[in-house]
This record gives structure tokens, sequence and C-alpha cells, in this order.
């Protein structure tokens, strides 16, 4: 059980990356001004969910 969570956890985040992709790909065809600011925010927040659980062990351990 425990494995079928973390491959469907892997698979939620590979699904989230194509879709925040596949934002910014729109984004910079439409309105290019726009599309870094919203891409560097998607990228922050998709770093710091990825890695959620690695700073949460790391600030628990201090």
């Amino acid at each position: 059980m425990s494995s079928a969570l973390s491959w469907l956890l892997a698979l939620l985040k590979v699904v989230v990356v194509l879709f925040v992709l596949g934002i910014a790909k729109v984004i910079l065809r439409t309105n290019p001004d726009l599309a870094i600011p919203v891409l560097g925010t998607a990228t922050i927040l998709f770093l710091l969910w990825y890695f959620a659980p690695q700073i949460k062990r790391f600030l628990n351990n201090e």
C-alpha cells in the first residue's frame, strides 16, 4: 500500500510539472512580460511542495 501511494505521489508531481509548463507556454505566447513572474512563482511553490518532507525532517532534527 505504501509503495502504491509513493508511486501515486510521484505521478502527481509529474502531472503538476507538466501542467505548470503548459501554463508557462501559453503565458509566454500571450503575455511575455507576465510569464517570468508567474513561472518563477510556480517554480518556487513547486520546489517547496516537492521538498517539503525533507525540509520538515531537517527542521525537526534541530
